[in-house]
C-alpha cells in the first residue's frame, strides 16, 4: 500500500511515509535512470509483474519494497493496518520507534539505540536512561512529552 499519483499523464510514487529508507520527493513509477534525492539514490526496476524500488545499501542496489498498481480496497488497508498496531509480534507494538528524515540525514530511534543516517555514513549511539530518552526525542524528533514519561516498549538500558 503506497501512495501514487498522476499527473499530466505520468504516474509517480510518491510513498514519503515509507519510512527511514525511503524517498524524500516522488518518484516516476515506472523502470528507468536512477534519481538522486539529496545525498540519496532511489531507481525503480521490474521484477516480473512487479515494479520494485531500490535504493544502494552498502555498494549495492537494495529492494526497498515491490508494488503493483493495482487498486486497492479498504479492507486491504483496514487488515494491515489492524496488525501492524495491535499484534502482539508486529515492531510497531515490540519497540519504540521514531523517524525524522531530512535531505541529509535520516534519524532514528529504535528502543535504546539512536542511529545517524547520512550519505557519507552512519553513527550509532545508545540512549543511555529515560531522562536521555525524552530528552533526545524532544531535541532530535521535536516529540514532546511530561517529565517522568515511560515507554513500555524499549529494551537495552535500565531506566
Amino acid at each position: 500500500m503506497l501512495l501514487a499519483v498522476e499527473l499530466d499523464g505520468a504516474r509517480w510514487l510518491a510513498d514519503v511515509g515509507f519510512g527511514a529508507a525511503g524517498l524524500l520527493e516522488p518518484v516516476p513509477a515506472e523502470p528507468g535512470a536512477p534519481v538522486d534525492q539529496g545525498g540519496w539514490r532511489f531507481r525503480v526496476v521490474e521484477e516480473g509483474p512487479a515494479l520494485v524500488l531500490q535504493s544502494p545499501y552498502e555498494g549495492e542496489w537494495s529492494d526497498l519494497y515491490a508494488l503493483t498498481l493495482e487498486p486497492q480496497h479498504p479492507a486491504d488497508y483496514e487488515l494491515a493496518n489492524y496488525w501492524t498496531s495491535t499484534h502482539p509480534e508486529s515492531k510497531f507494538v515490540t519497540r519504540l520507534t521514531a523517524q525524522r528524515i531530512t535531505p541529509d540525514l535520516r534519524l532514528s530511534l529504535t528502543d535504546a539505540e539512536l542511529t545517524e543516517l547520512r550519505p557519507d555514513g552512519t553513527t550509532v549511539a545508545p540512549v543511555e536512561s529515560d531522562e536521555a530518552l525524552l530528552r533526545i526525542l524532544a531535541e532530535r524528533f521535536g516529540l514532546e512529552f511530561p517529565a517522568g514519561t515511560r515507554f513500555r516498549a524499549r529494551a537495552g538500558y535500565s531506566g
